[in-house]
């Protein structure tokens, strides 16, 4: 009789860490997949800052390049020089 009520202590045991066990893996992979979503969000959100930014960086790239062209102009023409384009 001792036997049956030990043994079923431990079932018990047994069956309580199972469940723990499972109850711990099941809330591991919901935060993976939240950190996954959000690593996902990042990435999404870096690669459009990046275009961004590229694309800033072109039309700062003009406005200088254009500025750099009036300014050899005004060059030209404060030193009396015809301007070829």
């Amino acid at each position: 009789m001792m036997d049956r009520g030990i043994r079923n202590t431990i079932l018990s045991i047994l069956a309580t860490a199972l469940i723990v066990i499972a109850g711990a893996w099941v809330q591991i992979n919901s935060r993976i997949s939240v950190l996954e979503v959000q690593v996902q969000n990042d990435h999404d959100l870096f690669v459009t800052n990046q275009q961004k930014a590229e694309k800033d960086m072109c039309l700062l790239i003009d406005k200088i390049n254009d500025i750099q062209l009036k300014v050899t102009r005004l060059s030209d023409t404060k030193a009396d020089k015809k301007y070829i384009e």
